[in-house]
């Protein structure tokens, strides 16, 4: 494989070249020589009349004092640099070497003027900084009510507000001598109201500080106006001699282009035949070249289709006839690319899950098929459409925390769970986000990959559909009492199938389980029908037995009347002996009472007098410490108030000191005094601690311990009340023994008749106990005809109403 590329043109171009070099040689010997085509010296000459021409409508020394003027320095450099060129240019061609060398003295001296003008600081920012501090010392000025002061600043501030005029001079230099005039008049009268107002001194030394803030700009503006001064004239003195140059080299430029004019119309004939023969020959190589343009670019297009197609993209490698290095390079290019595209197959087609690839902008710059399934854009696959991640993200789930920004940014891998609802789709669909930041060629992208978490559910669904089957069915079956050895075997293959055989094992016992509690269940109801029959019958037995007791029940209080009397005796007898032991529980439980609260008080007075003693301890301590601390702290604050006073003292003789520096200072000796107040209050208050703590070590000094004489006398007398009580129970008990004889006899009649009355009822009453506690919620006895505990109650409150 090789490359040709016809060389014809280059035979023709040669040819014309060699012609036209030939002919204009010949011309510019025989004209320059012999005769007036001399066309350097044409051009010099129509060129100074032109930059001279020039000079005269640009007026450039004019524009450069308007651009001075309007604060526009650096505009100005370039007007003067070029003003200094088209002198030099107009020099070569007219030599005024005496008027010229003047001249170049006095734009040397321009520019130097020029220069010490830009080095000033800019007049603009200085007005601005010079009413700016203006307006902040009216306001401090204001603040404090000092009228004089006021005024005085507001006239500064309206003579610096109107200064700031717009047009082609932004500032009139006599306007500005006035100007520096009056604010030097100004702040000198400011100074003067200061020191002889009644002021105090720091407030003099405040305000002559913060106007004294005033006096760099006053300098600067005093400098510009110097500088400007000395520009103005150094710009009048080249005015002059630019003039008297101008005047003397015109009259040669216009004889000059005269006589070339004169000349000129011969050469114009010479160049019309060569300028003829150029353009002919132009078209006639124009042609040339575009055909073989052509045709060289149809044989490079061939060959580069080749070399690509047989030779880069094919694996197998072919003959070229190329240079030997080239052909080294074009073989490891081969072996590259064969390997990127390898590579690139491979990742796409075994990539079993949704992929893509962000660049620096978060574009689209790769996605696998799935990718584009997933997110339905399978339509604008193909096409020249940008994909961004902010129109991606409006199908996810995802909200201001996103994390492939973070992963762009601070370059951060990560997973994350997102949910992706495809467009024109309803169904939200989870994936696994992988998230992982790339930095190649120095520009970072962000590769994803989503793992679908679809499948996964799907399974866990269908397997829980496998288990809870089953075991629905089971439970179904115990519910229905239908479990079978048939229903039980099919079953324990589909909890075997289920994978929870054992599950299937503990729903058996279960059933088993249950089956005999079932069992015994019933048998116990069995025995409880027969107990309850038996009882039955019992309880009829009791009702008989019941009627028997009334009636002699009837019998019994009869005889109990006699007794009457005695009764009432006892009664008596018994109210007043309770009525004494009540008194005396009533003054025992008073007395011991009162102890009992003396005894607490003692022991909350002793506790709470020891906790006194040792936190006045601590209090002391403490007090001590803080004293300490409050004289180290007041020797600390000397020091630094005495230092600020040195330095508020120095910062006054030292004019190096920035206005800031010195209105710091004086802020913080204001702090310091404030702060020099406020331990002057602690040292108050650390008075008043130790009034305190001396007041309380008098109250534990004359502390006395409470007397309990008192209480033991009372408690003496009590013991003496219940004593004499005790006596007179004594005496109420023989009484009552007494009466209790005759009472006995009264009594021996009952006893015959009450003890075959017991044991009748005592065996009733048991029988009656037994049913109660053994017969079943559901047995019904209402309807038996057996007197109630209640009724046998009541018969007996009557016999006790008669007896009465």
């Amino acid at each position: 494989m090789k490359i040709k590329i016809s060389s014809i043109v280059h035979y023709y171009y040669t040819f014309v070249l060699l012609s036209l070099i030939t002919a204009l040689g010949l011309g510019i010997y025989t004209y320059w020589f012999d005769g007036p085509a001399n066309v350097e010296n044409i051009n010099a000459i129509f060129e100074a009349s032109i930059l001279v021409d020039n000079f005269k409508k640009r007026d450039d020394l004019k524009v450069i004092s308007s651009k001075i003027n309007s604060d526009q320095a650096t505009e100005a450099v370039k007007s003067i640099i070029l003003f200094q060129n088209d002198l030099q240019q107009i020099n070569r061609i007219v030599a005024k070497q005496s008027e010229y060398e003047e001249i170049t003295k006095g734009v040397a001296a321009l520019k130097s003027s020029m220069n010490n003008v830009i080095s000033l600081a800019d007049l603009s920012t200085v007005m601005n900084v010079m009413l700016t501090k203006i307006e902040e010392f009216e306001q401090m000025v204001s603040s404090n009510n000092w009228r004089t002061l006021t005024r005085i600043a507001g006239r500064l501030k309206a003579q610096l507000s109107i200064k700031k005029v717009p047009g082609a001079e932004l500032y009139n230099l006599n306007r500005l001598r006035l100007l520096n005039r009056n604010l030097n008049s100004e702040i000198k009268s400011i100074k003067e109201v200061t020191e002889s107002s009644v002021l105090s001194r720091p407030n003099k030394d405040m305000i002559i500080s913060k106007i004294a803030s005033v006096d760099v700009e006053l300098s600067m503006l005093g400098k510009y106006l110097e500088e400007m001064d000395r520009f103005n004239n150094t710009l009048g003195s080249l005015r002059a001699k630019y003039s008297t140059w101008v005047q003397k080299i015109s009259p040669d430029i216009d004889d000059k282009r005269a006589l070339l004019e004169e000349r000129s119309q011969m050469l114009l004939l010479i160049l019309s035949g060569i300028v003829g023969f150029a353009l002919l020959s132009a078209f006639l190589g124009f042609i040339l070249n575009r055909q073989s343009a052509k045709n060289i670019r149809r044989a490079v297009e061939a060959n580069f289709i080749q070399v690509v197609s047989e030779g880069l993209i094919p694996t197998k490698d072919i003959e070229m006839n190329f240079d030997k290095k080239f052909s080294l390079e074009f073989a490891k290019l081969k072996d590259y690319l064969h390997k990127r595209m390898s590579f690139g197959s491979y990742f796409q087609d075994a990539l079993p899950f949704p992929a893509l690839l962000l660049d620096h902008n978060l574009s689209l710059a790769w996605g696998n098929p799935l990718f584009y399934e997933i997110w339905n854009l399978e339509k604008v696959k193909n096409s020249s459409t940008t994909i961004t991640w902010d129109f991606l993200q409006q199908f996810t789930n995802l909200g201001e925390d996103d994390p492939i920004i973070l992963a762009l940014r601070d370059k951060i891998a990560g997973i994350y769970q997102i949910q992706i609802k495809a467009k024109n789709k309803d169904q939200n669909i989870p994936y696994e986000m992988y998230v992982s930041p790339i930095e190649h060629s120095g520009v970072t992208r962000v590769m994803i990959f989503l793992y679908p978490l679809v499948s996964l559910e799907e399974t866990i669904a269908n397997q829980t559909k496998s288990i809870v089957g089953p075991v629905s069915r089971m439970l179904d079956s115990l519910i229905s009492k239908n479990l079978d050895q048939v229903s039980k075997d099919k079953m324990g293959k589909d909890f075997d199938v289920a994978g929870i055989k054992k599950v299937f094992e503990k729903f058996c016992l279960l059933n088993e389980k249950s089956e005999n509690e079932r069992g015994l269940i019933l048998q116990k109801v069995a025995q409880l029908t027969e107990q309850l029959a038996d009882k039955t019958k019992l309880v009829q037995s009791a009702g008989e037995i019941s009627q028997n007791l009334l009636q002699e029940a009837a019998d019994v209080f009869k005889t109990l009347g006699n007794v009457k009397g005695s009764i009432i005796s006892v009664v008596e007898i018994r109210n007043e002996i309770e009525t004494l032991f009540q008194s005396t529980v009533r003054i025992i439980k008073q007395v011991v009472g009162d102890k009992k609260t003396v005894l607490d008080s003692v022991a909350k007075s002793r506790q709470v007098i020891s906790e006194t003693v040792s936190s006045l301890d601590k209090v002391k301590a403490g007090r001590d410490a803080i004293k300490k601390q409050k004289a180290n702290f007041d020797a600390s604050l000397s020091k630094m108030v005495q230092r600020t006073n040195e330095m508020l003292i120095s910062e006054k003789t030292d004019d190096a000191v920035s206005y800031r520096v010195k209105e710091v200072l004086t802020s913080f000796r204001q702090e310091m005094k404030g702060l020099d107040a406020l331990g002057r209050k602690i040292s108050d208050e650390m008075v008043n601690l130790d009034v305190g703590i001396s007041k309380i070590e008098m109250i534990n000094g004359g502390f006395v311990v409470p007397d309990f004489k008192h209480g033991r006398d009372e408690f003496n007398s009590a013991n003496g009340l219940v004593e004499s009580a005790s006596k007179d129970m004594s005496e109420l008990s023989i009484e009552g023994q007494k009466e209790d004889e005759k009472l006995i006899d009264t009594l021996k009649d009952l006893v015959a008749k009450l003890t075959k009355i017991s044991e009748e009822i005592s065996f009733a009453k048991g029988l009656l106990e037994i049913e109660k506690e053994n017969r079943p919620e559901v047995l019904e006895v209402n309807e038996l005809s057996i007197p109630s505990a209640q009724q046998l109650t009541n018969v007996t409150l009557e016999g006790v109403v008669n007896l009465q």
